[in-house]
């Protein structure tokens, strides 16, 4: 789905889904419950939820967006990465597009998406602050 919504080319959609279809790692990690390849589905999924809801403009596309990137911080390591790519790939746009962002319409999608991960990302937030002494060391 998110190579139809960037390329928007059918053909260009159906050699991916075929050459993905046909890799091991992702016929093995459909038949295995491992939080790694969840965390690539909640990437992808994230990833294509925020280009559509940006594109478009809709709200529940980027709240379900945020929603993913926030499970991704509970997740394995890659999905840390993610979203601290994420992080700076705002920042990076955020500095290039300067003068456009200071209308007040942009700053609602972004609120939108802060919000669905701020949602998704208290379970395992409220676990590190109540769980400290694990994650300290004298």
């Amino acid at each position: 789905m998110l190579a139809d919504l960037l390329f928007e080319s059918y053909i260009v959609t159906s050699v991916i889904a075929l050459v993905f279809n046909f890799l091991p790692f992702a016929f093995i990690y459909t038949f295995v419950g491992y939080r790694y390849p969840l965390t690539v589905l909640l990437c992808v999924a994230s990833a294509y939820f925020l280009h559509r809801g940006f594109r478009t403009s809709s709200y529940f596309c980027l709240s379900v967006g945020g929603i993913a990137a926030g499970l991704c911080l509970a997740s394995s390591t890659i999905g840390k990465q993610y979203i601290l790519a994420l992080a700076i790939c705002a920042i990076v746009y955020a500095g290039f597009h300067w003068r456009s962002l200071k209308v007040s319409g942009p700053w609602i999608s972004v609120l939108t998406v802060g919000f669905g991960f701020v949602v998704a990302a208290t379970p395992i937030i409220c676990y590190i602050i109540f769980n400290r002494e694990h994650y300290t060391s004298l």
